[in-house]
């Protein structure tokens, strides 16, 4: 459970401030709720497919660095070595400028690298072992409230089981998509 874990990090993201104006309509509040129901549905269904494409690009950014972060990963090792040409060239130069500049929480993915199909393969290497662990995780959460403004969108989820509360922050791309992950007493640890 713990390489998903790292899935779920936010990984240096906040909830959107009071100070934010707020926006929030019924329909935006369905829509967010909707969405995030679909990303935890594919997570209970073991679906790593639909799982990547309820994150963020800068949700899959944060995962994929800190991925490359670990020198000892022998999934990476043997993914790394299937990507090949120009995505391969330009996740190469992401990864050192990141870590030089924005070693907290790096720049989106190179667009290359997202629409590579090495992208999802790679992270089905790591969802597949974890996904029974994930599934139980995500059948005793449910959606308690939905707050939309201007940054984004928060999903306060409450554990059934536990009754504490954990909080997605959401952003829209294309869609409301899920961009970090706050337990219920802070942030998740690195």
């Amino acid at each position: 459970m713990r390489r998903f874990a790292w899935l779920l990090a936010l990984l240096g993201a906040c909830v959107p401030g009071s100070g934010s104006s707020p926006v929030t309509t019924t329909e935006e509040e369905k829509a967010v709720k909707r969405a995030f129901e679909a990303w935890r549905a594919a997570i209970v269904a073991g679906n790593a497919d639909e799982v990547l494409r309820g994150m963020s690009s800068t949700m899959i950014s944060d995962w994929l660095y800190v991925r490359l972060g670990d020198a000892n990963d022998p999934v990476l090792a043997k993914q790394r070595r299937r990507l090949t040409g120009a995505p391969s060239d330009d996740l190469d130069l992401w990864y050192v400028d990141n870590k030089s500049r924005n070693p907290e929480r790096p720049s989106r993915l190179p667009i290359s690298v997202l629409n590579s199909p090495w992208l999802p393969q790679t992270f089905k290497e790591y969802f597949e072992p974890e996904k029974a662990g994930a599934k139980r995780q995500y059948e005793s959460i449910e959606v308690s409230s939905v707050y939309v403004d201007s940054l984004g969108a928060t999903v306060v989820v409450r554990n059934k089981i536990s009754q504490a509360s954990d909080r997605y922050v959401m952003v829209y791309e294309g869609g409301w998509r899920v961009d970090g992950h706050i337990e219920a007493r802070g942030v998740l640890p690195k």
